[in-house]
């Protein structure tokens, strides 16, 4: 604790891992794209839309680590 309270360090929350969706989301689609970067295997469980709420705690309870919800 006496770091952050004698050396004045702060703190910044973020959201999305401090993802910049307008400069970062095109620079993953090329990666996806060109085969650099394999998206699908993040995907630790898939659900469709009527069980969007169950995704969502799964995630929450850590029990899944990608939830895709699929729309058709």
């Amino acid at each position: 604790m006496n770091q952050w309270t004698n050396a004045s360090k702060t703190h910044h929350s973020s959201q999305f891992g401090g993802t910049n969706s307008m400069r970062d989301m095109p620079r993953y689609v090329r990666l996806i794209e060109s085969g650099r970067f394999d998206a699908k295997s993040m995907i630790t469980g898939k659900y469709p839309l009527e069980k969007t709420m169950e995704a969502y705690r799964e995630v929450i309870d850590r029990t899944t680590f990608m939830a895709m919800i699929m729309v058709s």
